[in-house]
This record gives C-alpha cells, structure tokens and sequence, in this order.
C-alpha cells in the first residue's frame, strides 16, 4: 500500500521555544560525524564543538511511561426502516501520541570520543546543542490521508519542537475499517506510524574565493516559474524543480557563479549560490486559511500532480520541500560576493518510526463501548503559530479564543482562553485547551456535535487590536497565526573592505510597520569582529516585504556618515562599501 504524508492544520506552537534571532558561532559548512551524532565546530575557539539534536523517540511522562494512546470504540446503531439487520454498530478509532527530540548523555559521551579521534585534539570537547531555529514535522503514514476510507481527520503537520526534551503531538480519528487495521500494524516491530522532521538551524559558511551574478529578467522568465501549481497563491514549486531550472539558467548565462578558488569546491559553491538565489525570489509555502476548503483541495489535487512527477527523485514528497515565489520580483542583474563569511540557514530533514515499543505497552490500548453519552466530551486544543516567545513578548500584549457551542437549543457552551506573555512561556510547548460536552438529545448527532464556532482578537502593543469574524470547524486542533509575518535581513560585510574604507563600525536601522506605527529594529557590524556579520528580524504585515532602512558608518577620526533613509526588499544588506550618496552628520 502505498504511504504519503497529508497535511493537516497545525496541533502545537511550538515556536515558543525558537532559536534566537543571532546565529550560533558555528562553521556549517563543516559538519563532522561523531559516533550517533553530527557536530559542527566553532568559528574561532578549534577546541569548541555543537552537536544536532537529530535523534527522535516516543515522549515520556515523568514517570518513564511512553506518551503513547490507541483508543477503538464502537456505538451501537438501531436498524431504520427498509435497511437490512445491522451485525454490527458504527465506530472507529483515535490515536495519540507524543514524539520527542532525545539525544542521551551516552551517544553525548561516545561521540565526544570519537570526535577527539578524528580532529586528533585531546581537547576537543562538545559544549551543547545546535539550537534549531525552528522546524515542521509530519506524519508518514498510509493513514495520514484525510477522508480516506481509513481515517477521517488527521492532526499530523506542525511546529516541530526546538529544544532536546520538547515534544511534538499527532492524533489521528480512524474509520472503522482504518482502526482495526493499524491495531494490528501496531502488533508489528515497524507499525506503520513513522514522523519525518525538516528543521533549520543558521550559523556561518566558510569565504570562498567566488562571485555570483543574477540577471533577474532571464531568471523570471524560464518557462519553469510558470509551470508550478496553478492557485491564486501564485507559483509554487519544489526544491527539485527549482534546481533544475537554476541549472538551466546557468547554462544559459543568466546565472553566472565565478569561482577563484579550487575547483574541488565548485559543488558546494553551486549549492551556496543557489541558496542565496532561493533565499531572495522565494518564501517557504504556507497553506492557506482553514477555512477556505477550496483552495486546500486545489493545492491538494495539485502537489498530488507534483508528486506523480518527483518520483525519480524522491519516495516522499511533502510540502516541507516546497516554495512560493515572492509577489514583488527583482529587475536588473545584482552580484553576490561570497568572499566573506556569511549567515546562512540551511534545512535538516530525518525520519523515525515509532518502533515495536507501542506494542508492549498493554495500558496504551483500548476498546470501549459509547453507549451513555452524559460522559461525552470534548477538548479543543488551541496553539500560536508563526512567534517564538521573544517575538511574541516583543510584539503581543494578548490574543483571546473565544468558543460557542450550539446544541440545538437555546442552551449553548462558550469557553474562552487569554493567552498572554506568561502563559505562552508556561505553556512550554503545550497547547491551551476549549472543552464542551453533552447536553441532550439534539447532541446524539455525532458529526453535528463535533461542530463549534470560534472567534479570535489579537492585542498589540501599542493599543492596536485585531478583532476576526465568528468561523466554524470542526477541527480537534486551532493553529492560530497574527496577521503579520517575520522578516528576516542577513546585514554582512568584509573585515578587509571595512578596514580598508575606514570604517570602524557599521548601524542599520530598519523602520517598519505592521499595524501598530513605525518600529526600528538595529543591528551593529563592527570592523574587529572575526566574521562581521548580522541577523535582523522584525515583522511586517501578511503579503509586504518592503521596509526602510537606514545604514550609519561611524569612521576613524570621529567622523559619521549616513546612507539617509532607503526603500528595500531585499533579504541581504552589504555595509562594507561608502555609496558616493552618503552625507556627513553634524553633531
């Protein structure tokens, strides 16, 4: 039978608990495999090594027991008139679990020894984890298809956890037919429930002695950007597909990569180079509102397409691997000089089955009758996408759900959850939680009583309040997103060029705006730092990229200049070069 992930909206924010907005000082391009584990070293201190928290496992409660739950139920169903006697009453299934980032203090141990073998230091020595800066994780599962005749609705797609010891939450409703089957998958040493995590953590590239020029007319105008999946989101295409047109263009000449260096390093440079090409035309797809159904189908019929296309290439294909061509297009040709050491996010994928260790966990499983329904209810579990708690302690004063059952009286249950600063941070990960339950016999329709309406009102700083409309769903989880985006700009310079300009140090000021007045954001080069380079991160509102931005050059001598304040979209500042436009401060 053939297996494919579906993606389904978003069970947990685990964004609470996001890297930082600068990079961790590690050379990505050196990565070293040490026993289990995947260590990368330090930019200035050859002693100093991270490790990737790579490694997954079944969550665990404080008591060592695995988060681990397979519920079977059945309800008993009178035969109408005309139908043939039923043997057998309606039911189904409900899988939870929990999935955790594990490395152990043993694989710790055993790859710090075999790190000191291979770089030949005594002294080298693993100081922590690599912190990811965020991730997605899925469900790789013949059941992860929703409304298939095995399973009816899947929360299996979200925020991935960030941090060792954080965990990630799927729970699938079966059909009948799909809960007898995984139990008995369930019996097997590999049951078919595997998690596949795509995370992206930053840190510096290594110079190379290369250049890149993009002409950005010939690049928009391969046949390639047209033939992605034809939704009103725009072009949206693979990771493959994009690398084969890039190549194309590059025989072409619309893409140019010089390379001054050893010719051993013309893989990696191609690679750095279109990443860096990626980074500015494209965003990582995001699907669209819950509750616009037609366009999740089209996307759906259309990655489906996709797929039938990518199979030379890969076995799995998901949209963790797909982008979204940005709506403002670049003209002109521009130059990427990769001869100083850069901040660059790269993206991690790996997989791990749930293993024979479900099967012997007996209290794990079970199988129950439905036939008193004052015991019904449910919970309606609520998360915040798209913030890490920095951002959101930064930007939010409070966002509130709103709940309101209808029964089909004139009774109804309305529940209500304030998140705030603190019960973000206290969440650690978890999401907040909306229940109702059973109120009477209007309630004995079961597809009804699973249908709830709910609203959302967004606080900001600064007394701005984002109020949605009342929607409806009957969805087990609520991923709620602000409406602004991040923004992320990588401000670089050479050390060399500053020094040799004068410059002793270099401030951009971004001023933006997503609803709440004009910010600044500020970032700081200086001319001694070993790899002048910075990450700025604000916010802007959904569907803008353009902020302003101003760079101030603070030069020896005591002398200041000022690039006066710009217009960009760029996701890439240089501040190593005076633009003959710069005006002098007067104090």
């Amino acid at each position: 039978m053939k297996k494919f992930p579906v993606w389904c909206w978003i069970l947990l924010g685990f964004l609470g608990f996001a890297g930082p907005a600068i990079s961790q000082p590690i050379f990505i391009d050196q990565p070293i495999q040490a026993g289990d584990l995947i260590v990368f070293p330090h930019i200035t201190d050859t002693t100093k090594y991270y490790y990737l928290p790579n490694k997954l496992g079944l969550g665990t409660d404080a008591k060592g027991k695995i988060q681990f739950s397979f519920l079977r139920y059945v309800q008993n169903i009178k035969t109408e008139n005309g139908e043939a006697n039923r043997t057998e009453g309606e039911g189904g299934g409900i899988l939870h679990t929990l999935v955790e980032l594990k490395v152990t203090d043993q694989q710790i141990a055993q790859a710090q020894a075999e790190l000191k073998k291979k770089v030949k230091r005594p002294n080298a020595v693993i100081v922590g984890p690599v912190i990811y800066k965020g991730g997605n994780f899925s469900l790789v599962s013949s059941f992860a298809e929703e409304g298939s005749e095995f399973t009816k609705k899947v929360v299996g797609v979200g925020r991935a956890p960030v941090f060792v010891g954080n965990k990630a939450a799927c729970s699938i409703r079966l059909t009948k037919l799909g809960s007898k089957i995984l139990w008995e998958s369930c019996k097997t040493p590999t049951p078919d429930l595997s998690f596949s995590f795509v995370m992206d953590f930053s840190g510096y590239r290594s110079p190379m002695q290369a250049k890149i020029e993009v002409d950005w007319d010939k690049v928009y105008s391969h046949e390639g950007f047209s033939a992605g999946i034809g939704i009103n989101t725009g072009y949206v295409g693979l990771g493959v597909d994009i690398k084969a047109a890039f190549d194309e263009l590059r025989e072409q000449g619309a893409i140019k990569v010089t390379n001054f260096g050893a010719d051993d390093k013309m893989e990696a440079l191609l690679e750095t180079a279109y990443k860096k090409i990626v980074d500015m035309m494209f965003e990582p797809f995001s699907m669209p509102a819950a509750n616009d159904q037609s366009t999740i189908d089209q996307i759906a019929r259309g990655i489906n397409s996709i797929a039938e296309g990518a199979k030379k290439n890969a076995s799995l294909v998901s949209l963790n691997f797909a982008y979204e061509m940005k709506k403002q297009r670049k003209t002109g040709k521009f130059v990427i000089d990769l001869s100083k050491s850069t901040i660059e996010t790269i993206s991690f994928r790996f997989d791990e089955n749930l293993g024979s260790d479900v099967s012997k966990c007996k209290d794990c499983f079970r199988q129950i009758n439905l036939d008193d329904p004052l015991y019904k209810q449910r919970e309606i579990l609520v998360s915040v996408d798209g913030l890490n708690a920095d951002q959101f302690s930064k930007y939010i004063n409070f966002v509130t759900v709103s709940m309101k059952k209808d029964h089909g009286t004139a009774t109804a249950t309305t529940d209500e959850v304030r998140i705030a600063q603190k019960e973000f941070q206290d969440a650690a990960g978890n999401p907040f939680r909306l229940l109702y339950g059973w109120k009477d016999n209007a309630d004995y329709d079961r597809d009804a009583w699973l249908k709830y309406k709910y609203k959302t009102i967004w606080s900001f700083f600064g007394d701005y309040t984002v109020e949605k409309d009342w929607s409806e769903s009957d969805n087990l989880g609520l991923n709620l997103a602000p409406p602004f985006h991040p923004v992320s700009i990588s401000v670089e310079a050479d050390p060399n060029l500053m020094k040799d300009a004068g410059i002793r140090l270099a401030t951009v000021k971004f001023y933006y705006d997503y609803g709440a007045g004009e910010k600044v954001e500020q970032v700081t080069l200086r001319g001694t730092d070993p790899a002048p380079a910075q990450l700025a991160e604000f916010m802007l509102k959904q569907g803008e990229y353009d902020y302003d931005y101003e760079v101030v050059w603070r030069m020896f001598g005591n002398k200041t200049l000022t690039s006066g304040r710009k217009k960009s979209s760029d996701t890439l500042l240089y501040v190593d070069e005076i633009p003959e436009s710069a005006k002098m401060v007067t104090n």
